[in-house]
């Protein structure tokens, strides 16, 4: 996912951005005086906002300001870097646009949990169209146009595709994607399904390279889907 930290506290974005760099997600920092909000940056799905980086005389206004300039799209997870803020704070914030928060900003158990249950909400969202691109999602069906050859998918297959779709160059580790598209089914984790749903849509859906994506192994790591030059590879 794309996701960025707003914090004001160096110790703090280092913690969090240690966290988000090993789970593979692309992070970018951005500054609490919110001058960067008259050119916004690429779009985000998730900004983790430290509550703590504004005044509490214009922390409203600042999160109201948020909402409104980058719209609804992006998820705002609230916390504070020192723990100070109360259950009332996290709930007014909410109030005003925040979709969720952590209590405890340092527990990053939780706060991994919530970005796999995020992750999870994606494959039934619309995949926005990419450009010049050989492949088109029709999620309400589960199909997949492949150079206009539709590709009934079923929901494993589109979950896993979807995922992977949804997040191009972005490595996924194995027990991320288990999470993510099996939750908690164990006998799936200990057998070679992620291996043989991988090499079913990498022949069904032909991401060898072919019409210009690929699904390609990061060995001890996962698997990532990945852009590659037309014509197979």
């Amino acid at each position: 996912m794309r996701v960025a930290v707003l914090s004001g506290s160096g110790e703090w974005i280092a913690l969090v951005s240690g966290l988000f760099d090993r789970s593979g997600h692309k992070l970018a920092v951005l500054g609490p005086d919110l001058k960067w909000l008259s050119t916004p940056p690429a779009d985000f799905d998730l900004i983790f906002i430290d509550l703590d980086a504004f005044e509490e005389s214009t922390r409203s206004n600042n999160l109201r300001n948020l909402r409104e300039t980058l719209g609804w799209d992006p998820l705002f997870m609230c916390s504070s870097s020192g723990n100070s803020l109360s259950r009332e704070d996290f709930m007014s914030a909410l109030s005003i646009g925040a979709d969720d928060f952590l209590e405890n900003a340092s527990d990053t158990t939780v706060l991994r949990a919530k970005l796999s249950a995020i992750a999870r909400r994606r494959y039934f969202q619309s995949v926005r169209p990419k450009k010049k691109s050989c492949y088109v999602v029709n999620a309400d069906q589960k199909l997949v146009l492949v150079n206009g050859a539709a590709v009934k998918l079923n929901d494993k297959e589109f979950g896993l595709f979807m995922l992977l779709y949804g997040n191009i160059n972005l490595v996924f580790d194995r027990e991320e994607i288990y999470e993510c598209v099996w939750s908690r089914d164990e006998s799936a984790v200990q057998t070679r399904t992620l291996d043989t749903h991988v090499s079913r849509l990498r022949k069904r859906l032909s991401l060898d390279g072919s019409y210009g994506l690929r699904i390609r192994p990061v060995y001890g790591v996962g698997y990532v889907m990945e852009t590659a030059a037309h014509g197979g590879g």
